[in-house]
């Protein structure tokens, strides 16, 4: 694996990990529902090129393991 590669693969972990830790508090707090909070998260990652890096199949298990915050 190339340098490139490697600085890439950890800055999409850092740009997920802050999504995680910034976007999806503030999803729980904007959304009715769990399910409402997840959809607007996914409406987000599917454009994100750190959470594409991951597979479909990843990122929706990841995003439906995501619990509510208050």
């Amino acid at each position: 694996m190339g340098v490139f590669k490697l600085i890439q693969t950890w800055w999409y972990a850092r740009c997920r990990r802050m999504d995680l830790d910034i976007l999806w508090p503030e999803c729980c707090k904007a959304a009715p529902n769990l399910l409402m909070a997840r959809g607007m998260f996914t409406y987000h990652a599917i454009q994100d090129p750190a959470w594409c890096a991951l597979g479909e199949e990843e990122m929706r298990r990841i995003i439906n393991n995501l619990e509510p915050i208050k």
